[in-house]
């Protein structure tokens, strides 16, 4: 479970965690396992996913 272990230590450095929405992807089990993490930041759907990351790395929070 690389991917989970890999969002937690993304949470414990300080970085900010996102995850898409479950019933958009194609493999739903990967996004679900990372929100059972308790450290993903934001779940979006996959046509959201450009807009969010434009609004993370030009520092508007919502």
């Amino acid at each position: 479970n690389d991917g989970s272990r890999g969002i937690v230590e993304v949470k414990k450095a300080g970085g900010v965690t996102v995850a898409e929405d479950p019933r958009s992807a194609i493999l739903w089990a990967m996004p679900e396992n990372a929100i059972k993490t308790g450290y993903v930041d934001y779940v979006v759907p996959k046509e959201e996913l450009p807009g969010l990351f434009l609004k993370l790395v030009s520092g508007v929070r919502s």
